[in-house]
């Protein structure tokens, strides 16, 4: 029998009937919400970009021009 491949949120309604709740980080310079625990650039004027919706030459560019690369915290 092979097993199907699904999103980790449909197994956990599945499972438990509910997706747990995620705790928001914050909205980012571009405005999209980012979540504990995801990978954010922080520029220098301490404002963050999340990197989930960033393309591997935006980050590539961030990267050259000095932003640090973080996980997501309090």
């Amino acid at each position: 029998m092979t097993k199907e491949l699904e999103h980790p949120d449909v197994t956990k309604v599945r499972d438990k009937g509910y997706v747990e709740k995620r705790e928001i980080y914050g909205t980012d310079l571009l405005g999209n919400e980012v979540f504990m625990d995801e990978e954010i650039y922080i520029l220098g004027n301490d404002e963050f970009v999340g990197a989930h919706n960033l393309s591997e030459d935006a980050r590539e560019i961030l990267e050259y021009i000095g932003a640090m690369k973080l996980d997501a915290k309090d």
